[in-house]
């Protein structure tokens, strides 16, 4: 049944209730032209209805008709009946950079069981998120996933009261991808004051890529779509044409480099100027509580998407490289140790 209307700064959003939880899922918390800085979306005045999830960021699988104004959108999980202000978690999804939305998640059972209010977040994807176009025209075209998750951020600390829940009692969590989002943005001065803890389950082992490799990838993609004298023109490349584009830069950085990766934040000097780590490290964040864990079986997911075989060289090659042989073989043994007999030790 639907619930009571419940003010934003943009207009008023009407959600549902069910089993105890109130939900107000697809609420716009930006939009953004291709390749440009997420902005407030358009206010308006009469109550919206705020019962579905809204569209996926462009990714594969979601590129038809896809609206890319319209996917910076987030949802909420809320009990009902609660008398005091709740803690909140705003999770931010994984998916390797390039796939996945905050509507792959359900907060309805941390929401009844915390209580809480849990709040999932979409933000942009693949070349539209990460893809670094320091070209003229493309200024801002930077660590748009990071500021999109900023402008989210934002919305959560103005808005969340409204929806019972304490702005200043947030965590910052994610998972995979969204866990190097999370460690990037801790260390954000733009994001300090907005949340009180972070949680990052299943960061990678490199959760910055570097301006280098990132200018390469952009330059590298600007040439498959023979755009390196008018980069400007990416704004107008249909997204089947520019996703194609970055996949087959992607098979060719895979081959050729030690990680293998095509996205993720960037150490770009603007958006995020120091490198995560460092600032951790200086003490500067003692603050604010870092949990850092991972998922059991995250990784049976990748053995059973691409071949087998090259997700395995590709793991092992990151590690051996991170860790050294004795390392690897050290870290193999705990996972063969613990390995059901029916688990493959990968």
């Amino acid at each position: 049944m639907l619930t009571n209307t419940v003010s934003t700064t943009s207009g008023p959003v009407v959600g549902a209730e069910q089993n105890g939880v109130r939900t107000f899922k697809g609420v716009p918390f930006a939009t953004a032209r291709r390749f440009a800085r997420a902005i407030p979306p358009l206010a308006w005045t009469e109550p919206r209805r705020c019962t579905d999830c809204g569209a996926y960021a462009p990714q594969p699988g979601h590129l038809d008709q896809a609206d890319e104004t319209a996917c910076l959108s987030l949802n909420i999980w809320a009990p009902a009946g609660v008398d005091r202000p709740l803690p909140v978690m705003v999770f931010i999804h994984g998916g390797a950079f390039i796939t996945g939305g905050g509507a792959d998640y359900d907060g309805g059972f941390l929401a009844k069981h915390g209580p809480a209010v849990i709040v999932t977040i979409n933000y942009r994807l693949g070349p539209l998120g990460f893809l670094q176009l320091h070209r003229p025209g493309l200024d801002e075209a930077n660590n748009l996933a990071i500021t999109d998750t900023l402008a989210a951020l934002d919305w959560v600390h103005a808005n969340i009261a409204n929806f019972g829940g304490d702005p200043d009692a947030i965590t910052l969590s994610g998972q995979s991808a969204g866990a190097s989002m999370v460690i990037a943005l801790a260390t954000l001065p733009q994001a300090r004051g907005k949340f009180i803890r972070a949680l990052a389950l299943s960061a990678p082992g490199r959760t910055i890529m570097s301006a280098d490799h990132a200018d390469e990838v952009a330059r590298r993609v600007l040439d498959e779509l023979e755009l390196a004298r008018d980069p400007a023109a990416i704004r107008s490349v249909p997204l089947p044409k520019l996703f194609a584009a970055v996949e087959r830069v992607g098979r060719m950085i895979a081959d050729e480099t030690e990680s293998g990766t095509v996205f993720g934040p960037v150490l770009d000097g603007t958006v995020i100027a120091r490198e995560p780590r460092d600032v951790f490290a200086d003490g500067s964040l003692r603050d604010i509580p870092l949990w850092l864990g991972s998922c059991r079986d995250e990784m049976a997911m990748f053995l059973k998407s691409t071949p087998p075989a090259a997700m395995i060289r590709t793991t092992e090659r990151q590690v051996r490289a991170a860790f050294g042989d004795a390392g690897w073989e050290r870290l193999l043994a705990y996972y063969r140790a613990t390995a059901r007999p029916d688990e493959d030790p990968y």
